[in-house]
C-alpha cells in the first residue's frame, strides 16, 4: 500500500482497540492544533503574570501571596502542554504500529456492543467494549484492552471514547496478520 494511501486510511481510525483513542490525522495537523494550544498556553500564563503584577503594585499587600499566586498561574497553564505532549509521543509510537498494521487490514462491518461501564475520575463513563464481526465465514470476536500502555490511569480496555461506538453497527479495519482492530470515523 502507497504511504499516501496508507495516510488515508489512518486518517479514518478513530480507535483501536489495544490503545484506546487514536489520533490518525497527518502529523501536520496534529503539530499544529499542539502549537495552538502551547501559543494559548503561554498566552493566557503571561496575561496572568502582567494582571497579578499590575494588582500587586496597585494593592501592595504580601509577596508571599503575589508568589504563590504566580506559581499557581504557570503551574496551572504548564499541565495541558505537558499533558499533550506525552499523548503525541505515546500517539507516535502506536502510529507506526498501525502502519504495519494497515499493511494487510480488510475493512468490515461489524458489531460493537458494551461489556461494562465504568466511571473515570467519578464522572466520565468509560466502557468497555467487544466486536462482533466474519471474515469469509469465519467469526471473530475481540474485546477492548489496554495492556499495551501499562497504564493504570484506564482501567483495562475501558475508555470514554467507546460510548459512542458501543451496541450499535460500525466499520473497522481488521489486521489478520496482527490480530488488530481499528474502529473506524462515522
Amino acid at each position: 500500500m502507497a504511504n499516501s494511501e496508507r495516510q488515508k486510511e489512518m486518517s479514518k481510525i478513530v480507535g483501536l482497540l489495544n490503545y484506546g483513542t487514536f489520533w490518525g490525522e497527518s502529523r501536520k495537523k496534529i503539530l499544529i492544533s499542539y502549537l495552538i494550544v502551547i501559543v494559548l498556553c503561554i498566552s493566557l500564563m503571561i496575561l496572568s503574570i502582567v494582571m497579578l503584577s499590575i494588582e500587586q503594585t496597585h494593592n501592595p499587600d504580601s509577596i508571599v501571596v503575589f508568589v504563590v499566586s504566580l506559581t499557581a498561574f504557570v503551574l496551572a497553564f504548564s499541565v495541558l502542554p505537558i499533558t499533550l505532549t506525552i499523548l503525541i509521543i505515546k500517539n507516535e509510537k502506536v502510529r507506526k504500529e498501525v502502519s504495519l498494521w494497515i499493511e494487510d487490514s480488510v475493512k468490515v462491518g461489524a458489531f460493537a456492543k458494551s461489556v461494562g461501564i465504568k466511571k473515570q475520575l467519578g464522572i466520565f463513563p468509560c466502557v468497555k467494549i467487544q466486536i462482533d464481526f466474519d471474515i469469509n465465514g469465519v467469526h471473530y470476536s475481540r474485546e477492548s484492552h489496554s495492556n499495551h500502555y501499562k497504564d493504570k490511569s484506564f482501567e483495562d480496555g475501558y475508555y470514554y471514547i467507546w460510548s459512542k461506538y458501543c451496541d450499535r453497527k460500525i466499520d473497522i479495519l481488521y489486521s489478520p496478520k496482527y490480530d488488530e482492530v481499528m474502529i473506524l470515523k462515522d
